[in-house]
């Protein structure tokens, strides 16, 4: 998949990919044994939104952190360091664009226990 980001892959393609990923119909190394090609993918996908300052990329980085988070912590039982990256990189995006409505404020269903909800509503 990284090869893919490298390659020009429109964000769309990759969003698309982790998709399949999370309904178990695509191969993908397991979060919890293969943390790396993770860190690789993400990488990738943050030097892409900063590098074309493009929120397209931002939120597929976004939803790669979740989904890691989310597997590293049903099967570790903790939400271990990416937590807090993703933490940082949020504010990241928060001061380089600012608050975009809609993105900024979202508060993440593990976290809370429920369905995603926005903050102050």
């Amino acid at each position: 998949m990284l090869r893919l980001v490298a390659v020009g892959a429109a964000p769309q393609e990759v969003a698309a990919w982790l998709t399949r990923v999370r309904a178990g119909t695509e191969p993908a190394p397991n979060p919890a044994q293969d943390v790396n090609s993770w860190l690789g993918l993400l990488v990738g996908l943050r030097g892409q939104a900063d590098q074309q300052q493009d929120l397209a990329w931002a939120r597929v980085a976004l939803a790669v952190y979740a989904h890691v988070i989310a597997e590293r912590a049903q099967q570790e039982g903790s939400l271990g360091e990416l937590s807090f990256d993703e933490m940082m990189y949020r504010v990241h995006l928060m001061d380089r664009h600012g608050v975009v409505p809609g993105d900024a404020c979202w508060i993440q269903a593990r976290c809370w226990g429920g369905s995603s909800r926005r903050c102050g509503r």
